[in-house]
């Protein structure tokens, strides 16, 4: 899957040398500030009733304010060392499939050389796009980017934008 990048539709790069990851959210997707973080990862705590057998921390939120558009970047942890990406997602979407209720699209691409999983989500009222892929020391990340259904159409390229920035760091 091609993600051509628009850059007057990618905001500023956001890197975390931990994870060893960079990325550019949508252009006027600000980063919370650490104290909502903070709140993000307090829920986290509360394991996902959907996937119960892992634990996730938000690493960061960005959001346009006010206009229901909002990115998620998260680190999944409890997930064997050994376990494929492949392997990962036959679990992890049979929890998110009875946690929404609904059918979920997966499509399987490489994006910058980095092999990923995407979901999708739609509903009356939103979009979902769960990114999944692990980083170089084999952690999984997930890169969600939720949108109003009302937004949706005027948001997308900004979406496909900021995927396409993502890019692995040694």
């Amino acid at each position: 899957m091609l993600f051509t990048v628009d850059p007057a539709l990618i905001g500023k790069a956001y890197t975390d040398s931990t994870h060893g990851l960079l990325f550019h959210p949508p252009v006027g997707w600000e980063a919370v500030p650490d104290s909502i973080l903070g709140i993000f990862n307090r829920r986290m705590q509360q394991r996902d009733p959907a996937n119960p057998q892992y634990r996730f921390t938000t690493l960061g939120v960005f959001e346009k304010t006010g206009e229901s558009r909002v990115c998620f970047l998260t680190k999944i942890d409890n997930v064997p060392p050994t376990t494929t990406l492949e392997e990962f997602i036959v679990e992890y979407l049979d929890g998110q499939k009875r946690k929404y209720g609904q059918e979920i699209k997966s499509a399987k691409f490489t994006v910058n050389n980095i092999p990923a999983v995407q979901l999708m989500i739609s509903s009356e009222h939103a979009i979902i796009f769960e990114l999944l892929f692990k980083n170089n020391s084999g952690q999984f990340l997930q890169l969600d980017y939720a949108v109003s259904s009302k937004v949706y159409p005027e948001v997308i390229k900004h979406i496909e934008s900021s995927i396409g920035t993502l890019k692995l760091l040694n």
